[in-house]
């Protein structure tokens, strides 16, 4: 399921920058143009299916993959994508009997169980799919079956820290989708609603902190609005203007 999941995002990422001028600017990745982030994506796949997981989602970790690629078109570098991915299929179904060991250790978000790994990379994938969508003014595949299945996943491993951190029990709901989550453990002390693509892109690290705060909330959004962002991301400070 994930594994086709992947391979559905890696179809669609590479219609949309086969057709694209690779030098765009990606503002959700600012450091990047469209061939760097293929190039991400490309060294991501290549390091999880080699087992190279130490330091994942970290700066270095990511920059050798964008750096090691510097003189690669990008039709080459989607070649090398595909070819990866070949090996991933087992990886991303069965990752404990692909010989990865219980654990990966991530640069941000710490020593994480190896069953969250193949949500890490397909989560990943989706997100940049969007980036990309973004630097090139396209709005389809907002509630595509994977943007949501990559939600859920996200919503899930955010809710695991509500209780370590104190935070009050939040009620999410996804309003175009009919999927809705509790992040806690007792009586809800607010509501957040939103459609499945802003809460996405909210837990995703591409929204603000004012901007997550404007969504439709029932309850003060405050207590809330350092916790909702998946380990791996941030919040940022400026906006994207996204439409």
């Amino acid at each position: 399921m994930v594994a086709g999941a992947y391979r559905s995002v890696q179809t669609r990422i590479a219609e949309l920058a086969v057709g694209a001028d690779p030098s765009t600017r990606v503002p959700a990745c600012p450091e990047w143009d469209i061939r760097q982030l293929v190039a991400h994506l490309t060294g991501l796949a290549e390091d999880v299916a080699e087992g190279n997981l130490r330091g994942y989602g970290g700066e270095p970790w990511t920059a050798r993959q964008v750096e090691s690629r510097s003189n690669r078109d990008i039709d080459i570098l989607l070649l090398e994508w595909a070819d990866h991915t070949s090996e991933l299929d087992t990886i991303l179904e069965h990752p404990h009997s692909a010989g990865m060991g219980d654990s990966f250790d991530s640069a941000v978000a710490g020593t994480q169980p190896i069953a969250t790994l193949p949500g890490a990379v397909l989560g990943d994938a989706v997100i940049h799919e969007h980036d990309l969508r973004g630097a090139l003014g396209n709005a389809d595949a907002r509630n595509s079956a994977e943007l949501i299945g990559a939600l859920d996943g996200m919503i899930r491993g955010i809710r695991r820290g509500f209780p370590r951190a104190g935070v009050p029990t939040l009620r999410v709901v996804a309003t175009d989708v009919g999927m809705e989550w509790l992040m806690g453990l007792d009586a809800p002390k607010a509501e957040l609603r939103a459609t499945a693509y802003e809460l996405f892109r909210s837990v995703s690290g591409r929204r603000t902190k004012a901007e997550i705060a404007d969504l439709t909330w029932e309850g003060d959004p405050k207590p809330f609005l350092d916790h909702l962002v998946w380990p791996f991301f941030s919040v940022p400070t400026e906006s994207l203007a996204e439409a």
